[in-house]
């Protein structure tokens, strides 16, 4: 697998941090979204439950005062009558426990009957807390003269429901009712307050309980959040590093004029220039001057590599073009072609249109077939090949017995040139092995009988090593690196005659 260059490595890099931003916002929002859902569902059940109380406690009030009302109807009897009757309705209501009644002369109770003064405690207060006359904490209400004793124990059993992690309280004036039970961590939640009496209903949330309550549906809020964000992100960095994606900046730069063309000129063996390698350079904006090893995969892969090459023909016509009158020597321009071109017919196009505009057959155009990708039989390439070759274009094998296509394009198509790759040109002189790799490479050219191209030299014992093997044209540092086009040139295209000494 090739190694990822650092322009398409940073491209990686930030579709891994998009995808870590994408998971981080669903995993917060989902947090969110699910604490909201799960509070809501709460202080609902809560609302419920307290609504439920109050209903049934304004029920007991309420059966109070139609008992008060009720008894109002028989103050002109005697007390014993009187007794009798609030000893019955008093059984009648839920929680009831005495009744007594303030006549003008004393007070007539359930209990005791007549008596001077009050067995009940008296307030300011119609609803209060204090000790009653049977049960030591009782719930007094008074109502219409009349003041009822009610069991706290029956309203404490009202406010014990279920969920146990909710704490229920009865409020009445300042003081509070509420079951026995230990609470800890305790949160604050609701007050609601009785719209016919004066009392309210609270609840806390015992957080320890609540998690008990709720651990089955915690732990599939838990799996779900951990598992749908990281999917989503997934699919996100899956759709950003699609190749055309991660090849956007570099369709933007192509459309902005960023990408220029470059040349790095080829010499006989006498040292005059044969002609040129148009390559290409992108002048980022912010990252400077970046080498199409950072960005050619992405090109390739973004389905970019037909759009790039019509650039550089159309800048090379261009600025070439004025002096195409002043070249009286041979001399050929080779365009470096993908394997996917041959499938495109914008390259047909391409170089019919730049062969026209230069109107010089001095100038030769050569498509160097890339070893990057295979090649594949198919007629559409050979129709192509065809009409290329018919127009003038000639054809050269880049990077040759580097990769799996050298062998194919020889028997495709009638190669005009073969280009050694830098790597063997490294190997030589530095051991047996290396010099018999690199001579058996030389020599399957020269039985070939195709014209070699060394490329990538940078030594002079390099050069002299090639022309003794006949080697046929020579590229690389040693004479020079590539240049911008207009360099080229003025300062070779102009000036055609260079002797090798020069550079050694």
């Amino acid at each position: 697998m090739l190694q990822k260059s650092q322009y398409e490595y940073s491209r990686y890099f930030r579709a891994r941090l998009y995808s870590f931003f994408v998971y981080l916002f669903i995993l917060i929002s989902g947090g969110l979204m699910a604490y909201h859902t799960i509070t809501q569902d709460v202080e609902r059940q809560a609302r419920q439950s307290i609504s439920n109380i109050i209903e049934h406690m304004d029920e007991i009030f309420f059966e109070v005062d139609e008992t008060a009302i009720f008894i109002k109807h028989y103050v002109h009897l005697p007390c014993d009558a009187l007794r009798r009757i609030m000893t019955v309705r008093a059984l009648t209501i839920p929680s009831g426990l005495s009744m007594e009644l303030e006549l003008p002369t004393g007070y007539c109770s359930s209990i005791d009957g007549f008596s001077l003064t009050p067995i009940h405690p008296t307030s300011d207060a119609s609803l209060f807390l204090a000790k009653g006359y049977i049960q030591l904490n009782a719930l007094m209400y008074v109502t219409n003269g009349i003041s009822t004793e009610l069991s706290k124990k029956y309203f404490l059993d009202q406010i014990d429901i279920r969920p146990y992690s909710f704490r229920f309280q009865m409020h009445v004036g300042q003081l509070a009712i509420s079951m026995p039970i230990e609470h800890t961590n305790l949160i604050p939640g609701m007050v609601v307050h009785s719209d016919l009496y004066p009392y309210s209903i609270s609840v806390d949330y015992d957080l320890n309980l609540m998690v008990d309550d709720l651990h089955d549906e915690l732990l599939i809020t838990l799996l779900f959040l951990l598992f749908f964000p990281a999917v989503l992100s997934y699919q996100c960095y899956k759709f950003l590093t699609l190749p055309r994606f991660l090849a956007r900046e570099i369709r933007k730069g192509i459309r902005a004029g960023q990408f220029r063309a470059y040349v790095q000129p080829i010499l006989t063996k006498d040292g005059s220039m044969a002609g040129g390698e148009v390559l290409v350079r992108w002048h980022h904006p912010k990252k400077g001057i970046i080498s199409p090893y950072e960005f050619i995969d992405l090109v390739e892969k973004g389905q970019l590599a037909a759009r790039l090459s019509t650039t550089l023909f159309s800048q090379v016509a261009k600025q070439l073009k004025p002096h195409a009158h002043n070249i009286s020597t041979k001399m050929h321009l080779s365009f470096n072609l993908s394997a996917q071109q041959l499938l495109d017919r914008t390259i047909v196009y391409d170089c019919v249109r730049f062969i026209s505009v230069m109107n010089n057959e001095k100038i030769k155009l050569v498509l160097e077939l890339t070893e990057r990708e295979q090649v594949t039989k198919e007629e559409r390439i050979f129709e192509m090949y065809n009409e290329l070759y018919a127009a003038g274009v000639r054809f050269s094998i880049d990077d040759f017995g580097t990769g799996h296509s050298s062998l194919i394009y020889l028997q495709m198509f009638e190669v005009d040139y073969i280009k050694i790759d830098k790597q063997f040109i490294d190997l030589i002189g530095q051991d047996a092995i290396s010099n018999n790799i690199v001579n058996n490479l030389l020599d399957l050219s020269q039985r070939l009988e195709i014209p070699t191209v060394a490329e990538g030299i940078e030594q002079v014992a390099q050069m002299n090593y090639l022309q003794s093997h006949g080697v046929d044209y020579f590229q690389g540092y040693l004479f020079s690196k590539p240049i911008p086009l207009e360099q080229f040139i003025t300062e070779w295209l102009l000036n055609t005659t260079r002797p090798l000494e020069a550079h050694q």
